[in-house]
C-alpha cells in the first residue's frame, strides 16, 4: 500500500494529481491512498500521526512553505523515509531545496506522464526497502532485514533495537518506528515503552513475552486485551497460510 499525500493551497492542483493517481491505481491494480491538505498546517499535524511514503509538497503556500515543510520533515522529525517531489510555478527555489533531498521538482502546469513517472519510481524505493528497518547513527545507515528484528524498547530520547545477531541504540522516538511499519503485521506494541517482532515471541501469556532470545517484556494493562485478539487473529492467519498435509 503505498500512502501519498498531497499538499497544495490550490484545491484544483490536488484533484488532478488525486485524479491521475486514482486511474493509475485502477490501471495497475495496485492500492494506493490518497489525502489532500490544503495547508502546510494541516499536514504538519498529520504527518506527526500518519506515515506517508511520497508527498506532491507545494513550494508556495502561506504561513509554512514547502522548504519549511521539507526542513520540519528531515530535521524536526529526522522523517529521512518520506520522498518528497516539490511543485511549483517557479524553478527559482531550486538550490534551496538541495539539503532536503527531494526525489524530483515537477514544474506547474503539471504532467501526467512526470506524476505517474515519479510514483512508479517510490513505488520501486519503497518495494526496495519494505523488507528493511534502517536508522541512521552519527553519519552511518544501518539496514536490519525485518525477520532479524526482536524488538524495539524507547530509552528517553533514545530508541533501543535487539535483533538476532545484536543490539543498539540510537536517536528517536518508538511512535515513529511503530507508525512506520504499521503496515508489518508481526509487530505490534505491547507497552508504551515496547515494540515486538510476534514472529520472535515463543512463549505468550496474560502479563508479558517471552521472545526467542529469552528476555522478557512486559504486556500494559490497557494493551493487554489488544494483544490476545492479536495473537488470535495472528494465529487463525499463520495456520491457514500453512499448508495440511494428511
Amino acid at each position: 500500500m503505498l500512502r501519498i499525500a498531497i499538499c497544495d493551497d490550490e484545491l484544483p492542483t490536488c484533484v488532478q494529481i488525486q485524479q491521475i493517481i486514482s486511474q493509475f491505481a485502477e490501471q495497475t491494480k495496485q492500492p494506493m491512498t490518497t489525502e489532500i491538505f490544503l495547508s502546510s498546517e494541516k499536514f504538519i499535524e498529520q504527518v506527526n500521526k500518519e506515515h506517508f511514503d511520497l508527498i506532491f509538497l507545494d513550494i508556495e503556500m502561506e504561513n509554512y512553505n514547502g522548504v519549511e515543510v521539507g526542513i520540519y520533515l528531515r530535521e524536526t522529525l529526522d522523517n529521512q523515509t518520506i520522498h518528497i517531489v516539490y511543485i511549483s510555478w517557479s524553478e527559482s527555489y531550486c538550490l534551496e531545496l538541495f539539503e532536503i533531498r527531494p526525489t524530483n521538482f515537477l514544474k506547474k502546469p503539471l504532467n501526467e506522464g512526470k506524476i505517474i513517472r515519479e510514483i512508479k519510481k517510490v513505488q520501486k524505493l519503497v518495494s526496495d526497502l519494505q523488507a528493511h528497518f534502517s536508522y541512521r547513527k552519527n553519519m552511518d545507515l544501518y539496514r536490519i532485514p525485518l525477520q532479524e528484528i526482536i524488538y524495539f524498547e524507547s530509552k528517553g530520547r533514545n530508541v533501543r533495537i535487539v535483533t538476532t545477531r545484536y543490539e543498539d541504540i540510537f536517536y528517536g522516538k518508538l511512535s515513529n518506528i511503530t507508525t512506520y511499519l504499521s503496515t508489518k503485521k508481526q509487530f505490534i506494541q505491547v507497552h508504551k515503552s515496547f515494540l515486538v517482532n510476534f514472529e520472535h515471541v515463543i512463549h505468550a501469556s496474560y502479563e508479558q513475552l517471552q521472545m526467542s532470545n529469552c528476555d522478557f517484556i512486559p504486556i500494559s494493562k490497557r494493551k493487554r486485551k489488544d494483544v490476545r485478539l492479536y495473537q488470535l487473529d495472528y494465529e487463525v492467519t499463520e495456520y491457514s497460510e500453512e499448508e495440511v498435509v494428511l
